[in-house]
């Protein structure tokens, strides 16, 4: 019996080691893709303990310029209440009905997000005001002045759909979704938005978190302390859950800039012996964002070495599009020779080599998109063949050769793959 309880418990432990793993993060993971006719997600009808105050967040990925909903809890009838992330003609709001019976509206965003790239939208409604973010950028407001706002009601949240109207259904890709009970801070919004939620159900104002990792089934877990799981309604799992392109790590940090063209700013982040660089920031582009991903990328396809590559870094680039900007990789680990791949994004199935420099010299690259990720390979010197007739002897010669796809360099200052000394 004592064998038995103890095998169980190490089969347990193990199996929570092996979630953990699971859970933790390896880059944006999957998404959701719908088709904009009847695709949506049905996440129960509790109001979450939201009364007054909401922060909704999701990233999207649309070239629709049609009117759609993002994310949503509104009933226009009954109670009048609730809210909804919307975009139509390819701008972003927050709006909804707060209980007085009137229908409130942030404003559109002056800035298109049905560009077919990825954007990240909050709204937020709190003390009388609806707010709407793009990629950490307040873009407008509203302030109703009225102070009793109550966005409870007894319609179903769902992604992608208005319950109220059947052609209004999200067409595109989302990821992350999040809902807070609390009004996040712009500071708190760039600080989370490329990166995931660290140990979300100990967050009690974050009542739902739907990464949109999990695959496979028709539910979307939920990954906050209220575990409301949603459910896909007209969604097929084989082709619902796509690769995820979307901006986002384990760590990230952000830097965002007044406008100034004559001036450059730089960030650096540093994380288990590497050092990623953004330098030659362009202050014409309102923010940049790095992000780090601690584990494997999903493919190393032209990658020299992958078994090296245990990690990578991205960046995200906030505002004009395809601004100039250098990356500098640094190493602590490196050893004779380093190389600096590249990709797009995580679908991306290959990798490209960017350069390959001396140890000594920093691994330096000019880029301009607007995202961008990057990978790190170090080689060492090659092992020498020894050619020789017989033993060595003074006054004797033997050859050197040595196997190498990079240069060779001996202490003589000769560059030959052949020697004879």
């Amino acid at each position: 019996m004592h064998l038995k309880t103890t095998l169980r418990f190490c089969l347990t432990f193990l199996l929570l080691i092996a979630c953990d793993t699971l859970l933790r993060a390896q880059g944006p993971g999957n998404a959701l893709k719908f088709d904009g006719l009847d695709d949506h997600v049905v996440c129960g009808t509790s109001n979450r303990g939201i009364t007054n105050t909401i922060t909704v967040e999701a990233w999207v990925k649309t070239t629709s310029a049609k009117y759609h909903w993002v994310v949503g809890k509104y009933d226009r009838y009954g109670g009048e209440r609730g809210y909804h992330l919307i975009i139509k003609d390819g701008k972003a709001a927050f709006a909804g009905r707060d209980g007085s019976g009137l229908y409130r509206n942030s404003g559109y965003t002056p800035d298109l997000v049905n560009d077919g790239q990825w954007h990240h939208l909050a709204g937020i409604s709190h003390d009388g005001a609806w707010q709407i973010y793009v990629d950490g950028i307040l873009q407008n407001e509203f302030r109703s002045g009225y102070k009793s706002t109550d966005l409870t009601n007894s319609a179903p949240l769902a992604l992608g759909k208005d319950y109220l109207a059947d052609s209004e259904n999200f067409i595109g890709m989302m990821d992350e979704v999040r809902i807070w009970k609390s009004a996040l801070t712009k500071e708190e919004i760039r600080a989370r938005m490329c990166s995931k939620l660290v140990n979300p159900a100990e967050n009690v104002n974050l009542v739902a978190y739907y990464n949109l990792d999990n695959s496979g089934s028709s539910t979307v877990r939920d990954l906050s302390r209220l575990k409301l799981d949603g459910t896909f309604r007209n969604m097929s799992p084989t082709t619902a859950w796509v690769t995820s392109s979307a901006p986002v790590g384990d760590k990230s940090m952000s830097n965002y800039q007044t406008p100034d063209q004559n001036t450059s700013v730089a960030m650096h982040m540093q994380e288990n012996g590497f050092s990623f660089h953004a330098t030659d920031l362009n202050r014409t582009t309102q923010g940049y964002h790095i992000y780090y991903v601690e584990a494997k990328p999903n493919t190393t396809t032209g990658i020299a070495d992958p078994a090296q590559v245990n990690s990578y870094f991205g960046i995200f680039q906030v505002g004009k599009p395809s601004a100039n900007h250098a990356i500098q990789y640094f190493s602590q680990n490196a050893l004779c020779r380093q190389s600096l791949y590249h990709r797009a994004d995580n679908p991306t199935k290959q990798w490209n080599l960017l350069k390959t420099v001396p140890s000594t010299e920093p691994l330096r690259y000019e880029n301009m998109a607007s995202q961008a990720e990057f990978a790190y390979n170090t080689t060492g010197i090659a092992t020498p063949r020894i050619q020789s007739s017989g033993h060595f002897c003074k006054g004797g010669k033997a050859t050197l050769q040595i196997n190498t796809t990079g240069e060779a360099l001996w202490s003589t200052g000769e560059k030959t793959k052949t020697i004879t000394v």
